[in-house]
């Protein structure tokens, strides 16, 4: 080899050198950039949000008029869950649930993050359930729906008027509702669904049932817990679904959420005590794309992983530093368009 083409064998070699390290570093400082502004964002939303939450306790759940209502109200900084100095004034409000109208408010001053009071339940109170709710300045208060502190209770003339029936009905009407693991159900891949059933009251009713695809039965699957359980399922574009309860309850069926073309689905697949294994699935006829998985729990993101995605994606997330709590797991694009979500909760 003569030495001209050993020169250039040798300046080649550093050139590529140079070119894959720099590409490696500009791929690098990309990803860094948008974990970067996943973090940011996420602390932004968090203050947005309420600093602040409220838990409420009564000292039973049913009562007669003329007595009093004790309750102790907790408020704990939302982030922390530690108690809260930034609220001086707790409002208590008594809703009657068949009006939703206030029949009672009240005020109490906040000491440390505590409050301990009792209301006067005056004999004009009807016969009926009702909704203790406590708020402040620094909580969201938009409808009842919303509240985080609510406590139902059951007030009667005299206790006596209560029968005493602690068996569900089994014609009762019931709620069933559906929910996709990641939030939407997606074609041509598996789909896990979660159920619950409750009757008119709020009470759990077990139940069993059957998945249809274009009325041929599919499986039968039935509640595991308290009304609640799932299955898993694979959808075809060009089929329906549909869910129909078995009796009493024969008379009842209830279609599908929207079924996706072109999206992506989160799955626990795994829970250990050290970390949580993801899997992400999505169609095949989308682009391979970088994506994040983001780990956060109370406005704080623990843990950002990052891989590129074709149609098939492992990841596995330590948990070892998040805190106790309902911590909520976020898949995101390269343009930090959220893609599926799940809620985990950890130690």
């Amino acid at each position: 080899m003569t030495y001209a083409k050993q020169n250039y064998n040798k300046h080649l070699s550093v050139f590529l050198l140079f070119f894959i390290l720099f590409t490696f570093n500009t791929h690098t400082q990309a990803r860094t950039k948008i974990t970067d502004a996943i973090v940011s964002e996420t602390h932004k939303q968090s203050h947005v949000l309420a600093s602040n939450n409220i838990y409420l306790q009564t000292n039973k759940g049913i009562y007669e008029t003329e007595e009093d209502l004790w309750f102790k109200a907790y408020v704990l900084d939302a982030k922390t869950l530690s108690p809260s100095f930034l609220d001086k004034t707790l409002f208590i409000q008594l809703i009657e649930d068949c009006t939703n109208q206030t029949v009672i408010e009240e005020k109490y001053e906040i000491e440390n993050g505590f409050v301990t009071g009792h209301i006067f339940l005056n004999d004009s109170l009807k016969n009926g359930t009702y909704s203790l709710i406590a708020f402040s300045a620094n909580t969201i208060k938009t409808n009842t729906k919303n509240y985080h502190a609510i406590r139902k209770i059951q007030l009667l003339k005299t206790i006596k008027e209560k029968s005493i029936n602690h068996q569900t009905l089994k014609d009762s009407l019931i709620h069933f509702s559906i929910f996709p693991e990641s939030g939407n159900l997606v074609y041509s891949i598996p789909n896990r669904v979660a159920f619950k059933a409750v009757n008119t009251n709020g009470e759990p009713v077990d139940i069993s049932g059957s998945l249809y695809e274009n009325n041929t039965l599919v499986f039968n699957f039935k509640s595991q817990y308290a009304g609640m359980g799932s299955f898993i399922f694979s959808t075809n574009p060009n089929k329906t679904y549909h869910i129909k309860l078995e009796k009493p309850y024969d008379n009842q069926t209830y279609s599908l959420p929207k079924i996706y073309n072109n999206a992506t689905s989160l799955q626990l697949i795994g829970d250990r005590n050290e970390y949580l294994i993801f899997k992400v699935n999505r169609t095949e006829n989308l682009n391979k794309e970088t994506v994040y998985l983001s780990a956060q729990l109370r406005g704080t993101v623990y843990n950002i992983a990052v891989g590129d995605l074709e149609t098939e994606l492992i990841f596995k997330i330590p948990i070892n530093d998040i805190p106790q709590g309902i911590a909520e797991f976020t898949l995101f694009n390269s343009e930090l368009k959220p893609l599926a979500e799940r809620l985990v909760y950890v130690n």
